[in-house]
Order: C-alpha cells, then sequence, then structure tokens
C-alpha cells in the first residue's frame, strides 16, 4: 500500500495490526505525528518513507514493528538518535538509507544487525571507514555505494 500526500491518514489508526504488510509514505505531509498512526501495524515487513519530514521523534514511534524486514528511507530527517530506533528490528535484512543525518555514530548499531543482507547508505554522515567496519562485521552483507558517501 502506498499513500502519497498524507493529507488524512487518520484512518489508519483503524487497521489491524496484520491487514498490511507493505506500506510506503510519500511526501513532506507525512511527519512526525501522522507516523505515530502505523505505530501499531505489527505485522509490516516493510516500509518505505520518502521525502517526508519525519525526524527522530517521528522514527523512534516505530519502536513496535519488530517484524519489519525492510526498511527504506529516503530523504529524511532522522539522525544517530533517531537510528535507535533499528535495535528493535531483530529480523531486518535490508535497509536503505538515502540523504539522512547518520554518522559514524551509528555503525556500532548497524555492525549488530546480524540478519541484515543488504545495505545502501548514501548521502550520510558514515564514511568510507565506517562502511570497512561494517563490511567486516557483517561479511554476508552487500553494501552500497562502497566508500562514496
Amino acid at each position: 500500500m502506498e499513500i502519497e500526500g498524507a493529507r488524512e491518514m487518520s484512518w489508519l489508526v483503524y487497521l489491524q495490526p496484520n491487514d498490511i504488510q507493505a506500506l510506503g509514505m510519500v511526501g513532506y505531509g507525512v511527519n512526525d505525528e501522522k507516523i505515530g498512526y502505523i505505530s501499531h501495524l505489527t505485522g509490516l515487513k516493510s516500509l518505505q518513507l520518502v521525502q517526508t519530514s519525519v525526524s527522530d521523534t517521528g522514527i523512534l514511534k516505530l519502536k513496535n514493528l519488530r517484524n519489519l524486514r525492510e526498511v527504506k528511507l529516503y530523504t529524511i530527517n532522522i539522525t544517530d538518535r533517531g537510528f535507535e530506533v533499528f535495535d528493535s528490528f531483530p529480523l531486518l535484512e535490508e535497509l536503505w538509507i538515502q540523504q539522512a543525518k547518520i554518522t559514524n555514530a551509528s555503525v556500532g548499531r548497524i555492525c549488530k544487525m546480524k540478519n541484515l543482507k543488504r545495505l545502501h547508505l548514501a548521502n550520510t554522515g558514515v564514511s568510507p571507514e565506517g562502511l570497512l567496519q561494517i563490511q567486516s562485521s557483517l561479511p554476508q552483507c552487500v553494501i552500497t555505494p562502497r566508500g562514496t558517501n
């Protein structure tokens, strides 16, 4: 399911936890308040947020989505503080983050994601050295782009 524009999203609170498995939310109208409308959807396996206004405050509302296997974040206002939410996703296999304010401070968290098979970090503050540390800790993980943050 894809939600674009996000003018009215409160209907999401009426969904049952397992009603949808994949959700894409697009647009700067998706903010910290509206992201809370999906915090009960514990059956979600895939979440994509594209050009949203979600910050650390909003992303941390998603800590109960423990079944997530794929997360894609494009142009989002999260920092290393918000990245803490990823400690709550033990099944995560694929993580894409493009244009976020995370740094090498989040590398240790990524290194603990033992199920991660694919990692894409672009336009973040993670250095080439940080990417090498991740690759060393997660040799089974395909990392792109390589050393070009």
